[in-house]
């Protein structure tokens, strides 16, 4: 260049120079902040019956787009913006229905893509959308077919070109128009949904938030689920091999959760939530028919803790505040209490004989073959207990018709199981006494024949009966600063003791003795002083009489029962 062209062009130079200067010191506007990449933290399998399902679960919302590869027959999967999780396998081997394998790798670094390469036997329908903004689902049906997506042009937005594929294939060709895909076969239902269940599931999430594990679920298990307010928080999940239901109830139970369900829709709420109100407790009065209403009432409170119970003498009903549940069991246990009892009729004959008169029948007690049970106590003489057979009752009835033996009483008395019966036959005797304050008053004493019985029926026809019988008499009147005060003799024993309904039980050994004194005189001589003990003799008589009580019970049945069995002798 000429000297000249320099000069000229010169001041062009420097102009130009101080444009770039003056742009180059003009502040650019700082860079917006990129956001970071979404991680691919699970791909998972799931087959049902012929169906795969494919899920790719991230940790932010999820785009995505698609190659169909005819040769050989795959489906390739791009997330832009994914970055994978090495936790992720890099190789899911299905060779079920229409998959043969699902391959997984980070195909770009920057910008971060993902792909998912799905391999399959033959060209097959498939569906792909987003069940929520972080799953991604893929289900490919078992027969052959045209290849299709019915994902929204939506979720399916333009892709710059592919970066080159890092796997060793041709670069694909143009896919094929989209033809709607034939409806795949229905997924497993949610417990309670009328949908057919399949066989079982493996579910498995990290940290992925609560609301969007149940979405994937509802999905799979093919019904709708409606969560609340409370249903919030990340979960970590991992179960396999397991049905709907039990996926459902493990991962609520987990969470303090529950579900109401209303047809086939599943409601999730706060297991606080779903409890139901505490029942109101309701007053309910139970007549008693056989029993008293007040023992009733109390075998009832003592058996079924929470409720309130009285009675009402009057109307001999007992009143029951308690919930349903606890009126049920108030039914129950008043059936079994409230039932007609057996009652015992009771044959009693108390006979006086004398000692004298036993013996020369030859009973005497312990060595006539009546078998002895009990020695009762130890009074002036022994009180024998034994049971009483045919031949013991004809030989008294042999003494009462020789006029040797006394029949003092022979009452008999019905009395119903359980309760207890008393005869007393005889007269009371007051007996004076000073009060603290000096004055005279009288306390009366039965005196006489006294017998108290409370039989207890057994089973096979036996009873139990306690026998308290008493014999007691005025023998002489002393005379006191009160007046005269009665001197009593008494005879009394007490036993329990079980036979058989119909045989007798034999108190014996109730021995009283009494010593009498005769005087024999020759009249007017034998009252003369010192001379008159010639003329007269002094007799004593000593008799000894034995009261022998007789106790014969017999069970009554109620109306309309089986009469007892009874057990034989042996």
């Amino acid at each position: 260049m000429s000297p000249r062209l320099h000069r000229r062009a010169s001041p062009r130079i420097l102009t130009g120079l101080a444009i770039v200067l003056a742009l180059a010191l003009v502040p650019s506007a700082p860079a917006a902040p990129q956001a970071p990449p979404v991680r691919i933290t699970q791909v998972t399998v799931k087959v049902f019956g012929d169906t795969v399902q494919l899920a790719v679960v991230g940790t932010g919302a999820l785009t995505y787009r698609t190659l169909q590869l005819s040769s050989p027959p795959r489906l390739v999967i791009d997330l832009p913006g994914a970055v994978l999780d090495q936790a992720v396998p890099p190789i899911l081997d299905v060779d079920r229905g229409a998959v043969v394998r699902v391959r997984v790798g980070q195909f770009q670094e920057r910008p971060p893509v993902t792909r998912v390469a799905v391999d399959l036997k033959a060209a097959v329908s498939f569906t792909l959308a987003t069940s929520s903004p972080g799953v991604l689902l893929a289900k490919f049906a078992g027969g052959g077919g045209v290849a299709s997506t019915t994902a929204p042009a939506a979720m399916r937005p333009a892709a710059p070109a592919m970066a080159p594929a890092r796997v060793a294939q041709a670069p694909p060709p143009p896919p094929p128009p989209v033809v709607p895909p034939p409806a795949p076969a229905a997924p497993p239902a949610v417990p309670g949904a009328p949908a057919a269940t399949p066989g079982r599931i493996t579910l498995e999430f990290r940290n992925t938030e609560l609301a969007d594990v149940l979405t994937a679920l509802s999905r799979v298990c093919n019904t709708n689920i409606v969560t609340d307010a409370s249903v919030k928080g990340q979960v970590t999940v991992r179960l396999v091999d397991l049905t709907c239901e039990e996926s459902l109830r493990f991962i609520l139970e987990a969470n303090n959760l529950g579900f109401r369900r209303i047809g086939r829709n599943l409601i999730i709420m706060a297991a606080e939530k779903l409890a139901p109100p505490p029942e109101a407790p309701e007053a309910i009065t139970y007549p008693v028919g056989f029993g008293k209403a007040e023992d009733v009432a109390k075998a009832i409170r003592d058996a079924i803790k929470g409720i309130l119970v009285t009675f009402d003498a009057r109307s001999n009903a007992m009143i029951v505040v308690g919930t349903v549940a606890q009126h049920e069991e108030v039914r129950k246990v008043l059936a079994s209490l409230d039932i007609q009892l057996s009652q015992v009729m009771v044959e009693t004959r108390v006979v006086d004989v004398s000692t004298s008169d036993l013996r020369s029948l030859g009973l005497d007690w312990g060595l006539t073959g009546v078998p002895i049970v009990q020695i009762v106590g130890t009074f002036p003489n022994q009180i024998v207990l034994g049971i009483g057979t045919f031949t013991i009752n004809a030989a008294l009835d042999a003494l009462v018709t020789e006029r040797k033996a006394r029949v003092i009483t022979a009452p008999r008395i019905m009395v119903v199981d359980g309760n207890e019966a008393q005869v007393n036959l005889g007269e009371e005797v007051p007996i004076p006494s000073i009060d603290s304050a000096g004055r005279l008053t009288f306390t009366f004493k039965p005196i006489g024949v006294i017998l108290k019985i409370l039989p207890k029926v057994n089973r096979d026809g036996l009873v139990t009966t306690k026998v308290e019988p008493e014999v007691s008499s005025v023998t002489e009147f002393l005379q006191t600063a009160s007046g005269p005060v009665p001197r009593l003799a008494t005879r009394k024993a007490t036993t329990t003791v079980t036979v058989r309904s119909g045989d007798s039980i034999i108190l014996a050994g109730l021995i009283s003795a009494e010593e009498r004194k005769r005087v024999l005189k020759v009249p007017l001589l034998g009252d003369i002083p010192v001379l008159g003990a010639l003329f007269r003799a002094t007799l004593t008589d000593r008799r000894e009489t034995e009261v022998i009580f007789v106790v014969t019970p017999h069970i009554i049945a109620p109306q309309g029962a089986p009469a007892p069995a009874v057990t034989p002798r042996p």
